[in-house]
């Protein structure tokens, strides 16, 4: 709970109950609002009783975007998967040996620091694995106590739906790239994972 206190100036955390869900739901789709439309249209514009999501508006700790957890029956889950598997560019999985994972290096003790990593854990960024791989976040602000490197667990797989190198944004929402492999010090990313055991689907859209 540390790291939720720290990250709380610039994030928002929400879970719905029943009888908040619509005016929640209006929060969240106000949110929205905050990135350009092709950057959030993969992300649903209505959710069900059950869900949370984790904004963040500053690449001060080394990311900026929107990650949410929604709740679904196996029918519809079933429908979301299907129709993902047929239309993205890369999927994961948590237990992968080689993962890029965006802020990789952030940890609940080190959040509020701005240095993430010494000299050796750098050299992590130089491994011939990654120069293939597409990025894919760290999903530590959802507190789901994963022992993998992109925090979720191994229940999980990641689909990619659009990834880019380069700077997209304004420079205020960006940051120094300096955790990241120099090929893709700035950029997006953008995707959906899904865990098959508890027909939970998180969506993600981060830049940096």
């Amino acid at each position: 709970m540390k790291a939720l206190k720290l990250i709380i100036f610039l994030s928002v955390l929400i879970t719905s109950c029943n009888n908040n869900s619509k005016r929640y739901n209006g929060v969240y789709n106000q949110e929205l609002k905050f990135f350009k439309k092709e950057f959030v249209k993969h992300m649903p514009r209505g959710t069900n009783e059950s869900f949370s999501y984790s904004l963040t508006k500053s690449g001060e700790y080394g990311v900026t975007g929107i990650i949410l957890k929604d709740k679904n029956d196996n029918k519809t889950y079933s429908k979301i998967h299907d129709s993902i598997i047929k239309v993205a560019i890369a999927s994961y999985l948590p237990s992968d040996s080689c993962l890029l994972v965006i802020n990789m290096f952030t940890t609940e003790k080190n959040l509020s620091s701005k240095k993430k990593a010494n000299s050796e854990e750098l050299k992590l960024l130089e491994n011939d694995c990654l120069f293939d791989k597409l990025p894919v976040p760290s999903f530590l602000e959802l507190e789901m106590e994963a022992k993998t490197r992109c925090k979720l667990p191994d229940s999980y797989e990641l689909f990619v739906l659009e990834a880019k190198k380069g700077k997209y944004w304004d420079e205020k929402y960006l940051t120094d790239g300096q955790y990241m492999p120099s090929e893709w010090k700035h950029g997006y990313s953008k995707g959906i994972a899904f865990d098959k055991v508890n027909f939970d689907i998180i969506y993600w859209f981060k830049i940096w």
